[in-house]
């Protein structure tokens, strides 16, 4: 909760360009950006544990990200909050928190492009895109909660697809309102990234942080 409440002050003041000047500040941040923005900032667990009596050894926390016994990892502010930004910062991190489907048919998509630029394999940072987004209060008579159904998908130019929590599901998560994705080591070139609405229960406003 804690860390919810820096991350809300962080958007408020504005201190998206790296000094306290209100540039892109936003007034009302939504939790779901919030909440993706926590999920980002996570880092990997190392180490091994078991949910196995019969394993012993256990299994590597970060086989699968997210993974079944650390979730998305440990989070980690600094990995997000450049409060004095160098002229080459770590990172760079973009997010979009104005994606709106209003009575669009299923399959309908948002997309955003990005070039991922050549640097060295040594100082490589991973790549992560988080969908987060506000669902509605399911029925109670139902067996799956989630009432819209979004799908994080992402391409490069070089082949490689990757899906929204593809580590736990064969094919699309559509049990959860949170969907994301992690290339450790990216390959540079030109990435696209698409939002698709698979299916909603209601004819309602529906947002995507």
């Amino acid at each position: 909760a804690g860390c919810a409440v820096l991350v809300r002050q962080f958007l408020r003041e504005g201190w998206l360009s790296g000094v306290k000047d209100g540039y892109g500040a936003i007034a009302a941040p939504r939790s779901d950006l919030v909440k993706g923005l926590l999920i980002a900032s996570c880092d990997e667990l190392n180490g091994k544990k078991s949910l196995d009596f019969n394993d012993p050894v256990g299994q590597p926390l970060n086989a699968t990200w997210p993974s079944r016994i650390a979730g998305f990892g440990l989070v980690n502010l600094a990995n997000i909050m450049l409060f004095d930004k160098p002229s080459n910062p770590p990172y760079e991190m973009w997010f979009d928190h104005t994606g709106v489907f209003v009575s669009h048919p299923p399959n309908s998509h948002y997309t955003w492009c990005f070039a991922v630029n050549q640097v060295p394999l040594s100082v490589r940072k991973p790549l992560k895109v988080i969908l987060a987004w506000t669902d509605y209060p399911a029925s109670l008579f139902t067996s799956i909660a989630l009432v819209t159904d979004l799908d994080l998908i992402m391409f490069n130019d070089a082949g490689e697809t990757w899906k929204g929590n593809s580590d736990q599901f064969a094919n699309t998560d559509y049990l959860n309102n949170v969907e994301g994705i992690q290339v450790r080591n990216p390959l540079p070139g030109k990435y696209q990234v698409h939002v698709v609405l698979r299916s909603t229960l209601i004819d309602a406003v529906r947002r995507a942080g």
